[in-house]
């Protein structure tokens, strides 16, 4: 009998790909997938397809494509791929090799580009991930930009696939990740429509891969297409520490905003920077995904060594927390920034300024893109009708270089040499500043002010430097065109190579101010307001965000409170509606309420409450509103020994999973 990979072959022989192309890739290794070492379940399956079309399996093939996969920017070479085996564990008789395929998204349809068989093995000791994790070598160039998409396909008559599935979501009320397809033809250059598809959760699987460089004149391309951008860590929010503020991102925009689905989101982190394993990482990476719209496409890219690193001259230098720490040792102050430990003083902060001054431009995956949307991580906007008003598109209609949302000035503790540095600059390259002196001018105008170090109670007035005006960088939009141009490059790289955003704690608002004015008129700058863009920037207050536990007391949010009732679900009672991937640190009588379930709610005219399942390896739950009042004398009890778990397993959960789970209760105050 011919082996799996002969047969697989012999069903392939049309295409020309499964000749290897090496390539040279850049040392970096990156990590692009999901979590290994999560629940999965059985993977879906030709048979059951077949049983339904009452066909016979010889010569069908089985196509299962992960839409939630993609890579960063364009030319990524996937060098390695790990998956995690089905829970029931592997049929000794059947080799442990897959196909991968790479299929280019067409609007609606999709075209079969690509294929080459991985042998798999068990991973070896050293590997981050356990022995239920099979790993092979694989060859493949990909392009997300292009549209590409990965993907597993089998012969139907050669067995099951070696591959878990991740958890699947509770039926229709989530969207799902992933389809799978049957054909009859597996012809380079063959077309599917994606409506022809059935849902599925995508395979549990990732990939190793390095960004390979520009192909021929590509760096010379015209720039095309538009980003959002969000920086943020993996280990804990750098600012709004009490909140998972990028997880509320996601899900608040791309459910609130539906222009933003027309655009890749960029998730920034600096994972290798925080010691973060690839087993955390991809778990992290769900989470965020689990947050958002299923059709949002979300691509991380690890920056920790452009994060770090500084330009001076032709030189980049690495600044850890230690290095930033003695640009700090001369001052008087140095004792209380040390034991006080200001934001604005910490060396991530710093270095964040620097980076989103001109780093984050220059970075490959953006090569190609012609506009940024930059948002922080506690920044986010709302939609009126769930659209609104598209700044990408505006920017565009308009010919704007950047899109404004704040104005200010800035703290004379921050901005110290600025003015110098700025007057120098323009002098010795003979500059004439695109913008008037005077509108550029912050002379005369004051601030009120506390001191962080000294005495946060008190609060005086001084007067700010000559140019000292800020524009908001959490919310802005951004032409790389413009701000890669020679001009504004110069201007940044010596205002990095100063030092400035080190000694003097320069911010990137400031920066961003004089980067356009010194080179743009203003005719050339987009204002939003927020009536046409209205949107929220900054932690949520001390008690708002998590209520004040969703316990025995109740909890509190906007005119309503709400009163948890342990282990009933009521399923007779269920909308439409829910949410999966909920924070809830510490889960039901932790203090923690889960907030995007309450906002939910809140929202919704019908609901009385939601029941609610806790995931305590994950911190995280999965809820659906209910039209009605929970009780125990209408709702199943048990918890999750009893009925109340099976009522859940009609919207397919992982009910092994469950840790806690109960019913809220809505009541207005």
């Amino acid at each position: 009998m011919q082996s799996w990979i002969l047969q697989f072959q012999a069903y392939l022989l049309p295409w020309a790909a499964l000749a290897a192309v090496v390539e040279n890739a850049s040392a970096r290794s990156e990590w692009l997938g999901h979590d290994l070492l999560g629940s999965h379940k059985t993977p879906p399956s030709c048979q059951q397809q077949l049983e339904a079309e009452v066909l016979e399996p010889d010569g069908r093939h089985f196509l299962w494509l992960d839409t939630s996969l993609r890579a960063p920017g364009s030319r990524v070479h996937l060098s390695r791929l790990h998956v995690a085996m089905p829970p029931e564990g592997l049929d000794p008789t059947h080799p442990k090799s897959i196909a991968v395929i790479r299929a280019r998204s067409l609007g609606g349809s999709l075209s079969l580009e690509e294929v080459f068989v991985v042998d798999l093995e068990t991973a070896q000791e050293s590997s981050h991930f356990g022995s239920n994790v099979l790993e092979g070598a694989i060859d493949f160039t990909i392009d997300a930009d292009a549209g590409d998409l990965l993907g597993i396909l089998s012969v139907c008559a050669l067995g099951k696939i070696p591959v878990a599935a991740l958890l699947d979501g509770p039926g229709d009320v989530y969207l799902p990740w992933a389809r799978t397809f049957m054909l009859d033809s597996i012809i380079p250059g063959t077309e599917l429509s994606l409506t022809t598809g059935e849902f599925s959760m995508p395979p549990a699987w990732a990939f190793t891969y390095s960004v390979l460089p520009p192909e021929g004149q590509d760096h010379d391309q015209a720039r095309d297409g538009a980003v959002l951008q969000l920086l943020s860590r993996v280990t804990g929010e750098a600012k709004c520490h009490n909140e998972p503020a990028l997880l509320n991102n996601v899900r608040h925009l791309s459910s609130r905003c539906k222009w933003v689905l027309r655009y890749p989101v960029y998730v920034l982190h600096t994972a290798r920077m925080e010691g973060v394993g690839p087993a955390e990482l991809l778990q992290w990476s769900d989470s965020v995904r689990f947050a958002a719209h299923p059709e949002l496409d979300i691509r991380f890219v690890d920056v920790s060594e452009e994060f770090q690193q500084v330009q001076i001259g032709d030189s980049k230098v690495t600044l850890d927390r230690l290095d930033v720490m003695w640009f700090d040792a001369p001052l008087n102050s140095s004792p209380q920034i040390r034991r006080v430990k200001p934001r604005r003083w910490q060396a991530g902060y710093r270095h964040m300024c620097r980076f989103q001054s001109s780093a984050v431009f220059h970075l490959p995956v953006f090569r190609r893109t012609r506009y940024m949307l930059h948002l922080d991580t506690d920044a986010t906007f709302d939609c009126q009708g769930g659209d609104g008003i598209d700044p990408i598109e505006e920017m565009a209609r308009t010919n704007a270089v950047y899109g404004l949302f704040e104005v200010g000035v800035e703290d004379p503790a921050y901005s110290q040499g600025w003015a110098g540095f700025v007057k120098e600059w323009t002098l010795l390259n003979e500059i004439q500043p695109a913008v008037p002196a005077a509108q550029m001018s912050s002379h005369g105008r004051n601030v009120t002010k506390a001191d962080e170090l000294l005495d946060a109670e008190s609060h005086y007035e001084v007067p700010v430097h000559s140019l000292a005006l800020t524009w908001g960088t959490a919310w802005e939009v951004l032409d790389l065109d413009f701000f890669t141009s020679q001009p504004v490059q110069q201007f940044s790289a010596r205002a990095e190579s100063s030092l400035g955003h080190f000694r003097f704690l320069w911010g990137d608002h400031l920066m961003r101010a004089y980067q356009v004015q010194l080179f743009a008129s203003l005719d050339r700058v987009r204002c939003f307001d927020a009536e046409e863009l209205p949107g929220t920037h900054g932690c949520t207050p001390a008690g708002s965000n998590t209520y004040t536990g969703l316990g025995e007391d109740g909890v509190q949010g906007w005119d309503h409170v709400y009163n948890l009732l342990d282990d009933l679900a009521c399923p007779d009672m269920w909308l439409t509606e829910g949410l999966r991937g909920v924070p809830w640190p510490g889960g039901p009588h932790s203090g923690v309420s889960p907030r995007e379930c309450l906002v939910l709610c809140n929202s919704n005219d019908h609901c009385q409450g939601f029941d609610i399942l806790y995931y305590a390896d994950s911190d995280l739950a999965d809820c659906v509103l209910r039209d009605g009042r929970a009780n125990s004398q209408v709702c199943a009890g048990g918890g999750i020994h009893g009925p109340a778990l099976q009522t859940w397993s009609q919207l397919r959960v992982n009910l092994g999973a469950v840790s806690k789970m109960a019913s809220a209760n809505r009541y207005q105050l």
